[in-house]
């Protein structure tokens, strides 16, 4: 038998295992990927969505707190007793739903004379187009109409008051007054700077702003331009509104026409036509003449006369008393159209088209023109009034004292005595010599010490940067002030109303007084001017400088407070009528300024670096110049002091004649005045 050999195989190694592995982990490690990339990107755009929704949602919310402000002013004083917490009001924008519910209802304190309500209301936007809902809580102030409201005959009251144009290139912050307005009695350009803490914006022309600027509610007999990020909860014009702004608007209404751009509106209504192109979404637009739609989403379309919709826009619904104008059969993005006239070009829809049917359109009210009252400034009103009257006569400066406390008074001369060899500078007396010395004081010289008759009784009451510098000077018909501006050093002048015939300028040093001057006023360096009322009984009945020397007119010493006086209200005040004719009235605010008490330029004010008011603004415009405001101008109306009141000015009756022109401002159908003092989301 023959022996088979034994064949032995050999495992053969597989071979690809690896690379499929990989392959299969590469692709798993794709797909987790891919997949957490389109959870990001969704959760992205479900974000970008809810933050378009609220913003929306915000937007109808803050219309419908105009509107219930508007609500409240309809309303008399029996009506506002009857409000209770728990009452509601229901209220529609298009077809957004808005719910008011009133949470408290505090009546007029009897006892304390007020008549004032405070209404607090919930106001609830529910968007269903965006899904979402916004609830505001807003506390308003209401004043019944019939009730004794303040004189509406002076334009003190309000913060800033221009009359001429203002071109604002700067920034400027009301802080203090959450019903801050700024009114102009002109144009109003904004397309530079910013502002903030500015509730109501008036203007007689137009307003343009072209910046980051976010104003509650603005008003123009001419025509407003939104621009930039610009944004208003409410605006107003007689002429024309032109939105370009990308920002979200409230409540829009122009006895002309209103033109969409750019940026959302949560309600427009215009007597004139109206043209929506933006993206945006908008509320109900409603027009008196025609209205065209070219793009974004619209809740409710509105007009007399044609509608006209271009592109695919999406509108839910059209209503026109006249013709309506699809883009195409093949648009379908409504809910319903309802025509006076025909439909044109429109898909065929009869479910939700209807023509020749009853359309009847309710537009706005026209509006009527807002009338700044006429200031009144003259500095010579005011000159009998003031403390220490400065005058330049027979080649000398000339002082008249009045209501000084130590000093008779009279007209006096400034100027020095000598003690110890040094000579001191600023001390009233009747007469000087040639070399600018106290006559009668300085008579007899001993030991470098003046010793003449009445030596003893003179009074310093001013200080400049040294006991023997000048700090009264005048040159050339104007006035120049200087001291230290330290705040432990002594004030420039003894406190008190100031009034100067002719321009001054303030340089460096505290000043504790109130300024009058028929000409101009400029102030520079380190300067710092507190208004008497502004000051205190303190600073000004109490000075440790200056001593005795306090204003009679203005300090109590037996009640140790100050005596209520109007003209201690005013930090500066420039301008005046030399017989019919305005003359000066020019304030310029340098750099480092700082102003405690009320402004007021009898013409124009300019602003530039870092300037700081503690009180209101006035520029009357008598002079028929323009405002420019640049740099940074802070207005601060937190904690004033008492007996500080920025809207009271002593009554001025322009070179004597009475205002009878532009004295009024004009009245309205408005049987009460609310004010939104405070709001919340919640």
């Amino acid at each position: 038998m023959r022996a088979h050999p034994v064949r032995i195989h050999a495992f053969r190694r597989q071979r690809g295992m690896a690379t499929i592995m990989i392959v299969l982990l590469a692709g798993m490690a794709l797909t987790v990927t891919s997949l957490g990339v389109m959870h990001a990107v969704r959760g992205s755009q479900e974000k970008q969505v809810a933050v378009h929704a609220s913003t929306h949602a915000q937007a109808g919310a803050w219309a419908g707190v105009e509107i219930f402000r508007q609500y409240l002013e309809q309303l008399d004083d029996s009506a506002l007793l009857t409000l209770a917490a728990g009452d509601s009001l229901a209220m529609r924008i298009g077809e957004r739903a808005l719910h008011a519910g009133i949470v408290d209802n505090l009546p007029p304190d009897a006892a304390s004379g007020a008549q004032h309500y405070r209404v607090t209301a919930n106001i609830r936007n529910q968007d269903e187009a965006a899904r979402a809902t916004t609830t505001i809580q807003a506390i308003f102030d209401v004043l019944p109409g019939g009730a004794n409201q303040p004189s509406s005959r002076e334009p003190w009251s309000d913060v800033i008051n221009i009359r001429g144009d203002l071109d604002m290139r700067g920034n400027i912050d009301v802080k203090g007054d959450d019903g801050a307005k700024l009114n102009v009695a002109g144009n109003v350009d904004m397309s530079g700077g910013t502002v903030t803490g500015i509730k109501t914006l008036r203007a007689t022309g137009d307003i343009n702003i072209g910046s980051a600027i976010a104003v509650e509610e603005l008003f123009a007999n001419g025509n407003i331009m939104l621009g930039g990020s610009a944004a208003a909860l409410k605006a107003s014009a007689l002429g024309n509104v032109i939105i370009s702004s990308g920002a979200d608007q409230g409540l829009i209404n122009a006895n002309g026409d209103i033109t969409i751009t750019n940026g959302s509106v949560a309600t427009a209504n215009a007597l004139g036509a109206i043209s929506a192109s933006s993206g945006g979404s908008h509320g109900t637009l409603t027009a008196g003449e025609t209205l065209s739609i070219g793009n974004g989403t619209t809740a409710e379309a509105n007009a007399v006369g044609n509608i006209t919709v271009s592109g695919f826009p999406t509108i839910r619904a059209i209503n026109s008393q006249a013709d309506v104008f699809c883009v195409g059969p093949a648009w379908s993005n409504f809910d319903s159209i309802r025509a006076g006239g025909g439909v044109f070009n429109c898909p065929d829809a009869a479910d939700r088209i209807s023509a020749q049917a009853t359309v009847d359109i309710l537009l706005i009210d026209t509006l009527l023109p807002f009338t700044q009252p006429k200031p009144n400034v003259d500095a010579y009103e005011l000159r009998d009034a003031a403390n220490y009257v400065f005058e330049f006569r027979e080649g000398r400066i000339q002082v008249g004292v009045r209501n000084v406390n130590g000093i008779a008074d009279g007209t006096y001369r400034i100027g020095k005595i000598s003690q110890g060899f040094i000579d001191l500078w600023g001390y009233l007396c009747v007469a000087v010599d040639d070399n600018g010395y106290c006559r009668d004081e300085c008579a007899t010289l001993i030991d470098g010490n003046c010793t003449g008759t009445g030596v003893d009784n003179l009074r310093k009451f001013t200080q400049g940067t040294s006991d023997g510098a000048q700090s009264i000077v005048y040159s050339e018909d104007r006035w120049t002030l200087s001291g230290l501006p330290g705040d432990e050093d002594p004030a420039v002048v003894a406190p008190g109303a100031l009034w100067f015939e002719g321009d001054v300028e303030l340089a460096s040093g505290r000043f504790l007084n109130s300024i009058l001057a028929t000409g101009d006023i400029v102030t520079s360096g380190d300067h710092r001017t507190w208004a008497v009322n502004y000051a205190g009984y303190a600073q000004v009945c109490a000075n440790a400088y200056y001593g005795e020397l306090y204003p009679g007119n203005f300090c109590d010493p037996a009640r140790q407070n100050l005596k209520a006086n109007a003209l201690g209200n005013i930090a500066l005040l420039a301008g005046g009528y030399s017989g019919s004719t305005f003359s000066g009235g020019d304030i310029d605010l340098g750099a480092s300024t700082r102003i405690y008490g009320s402004v007021i330029a009898g013409d124009l004010l300019q602003t530039g670096g870092d300037t700081m008011v503690n009180g209101h603004v006035t520029a009357a415009g008598l002079g028929g110049s323009s405002s420019n405001w640049a740099g940074n101008t802070i207005i601060d109306l937190r904690d004033l002091p008492p007996g500080f009141d920025p809207g009271l000015i002593p009554e001025m009756t322009a070179g004597g004649q009475p205002c009878v022109t532009d004295c009024e401002p004009t009245g309205t159908n408005q049987t009460s005045q609310a004010t939104l003092l405070w709001s919340r989301y919640l």
